[in-house]
């Protein structure tokens, strides 16, 4: 295992992921975890934590009424917690592939693109004609 992601990684239980997750908005602890939001919520549904819906941090600070979920019992089979890991960083390009892709650039031709389109698409056509 990779040593950064085995030092970032947090152990959370579903008590404290449930806090957590209604505490603060989605995408900033998902920030906190490294992760992306989408990345908590699938978390969230594989241990059966419910977290706020979509527009909930809005109505909250606009002073609406606001509905809290229940954390429900724990099911048979679901972990009590899990480890958190931050998504890996994205592979940077190795320097000899960015000169390969700098060089196949060089050596394309540039694409001809027409002024004026002869057959566009009858979309199109009706687009260039209402605009």
């Amino acid at each position: 295992m990779n040593s950064i992601l085995s030092r970032n990684e947090k152990l959370v239980t579903r008590e404290e992921l449930y806090k957590q997750v209604w505490a603060t908005p989605m995408t900033q602890l998902a920030k906190d975890y490294g992760l992306s939001d989408n990345g908590l919520r699938k978390i969230c549904d594989k241990f059966d934590v419910p977290y706020p819906p979509r527009g909930y941090w809005a109505k909250k600070t606009a002073g609406q009424k606001v509905v809290t979920y229940r954390l429900p019992s724990q099911k048979e089979g679901t972990p009590s917690g899990t480890y958190i890991r931050p998504t890996p960083p994205q592979e940077i390009m190795p320097p000899e592939v960015k000169e390969a892709v700098v060089e196949a650039r060089a050596k394309t031709p540039e694409i001809p693109v027409p002024e004026k389109l002869v057959k566009p698409h009858p979309v199109i056509a009706r687009w260039l004609r209402e605009y």
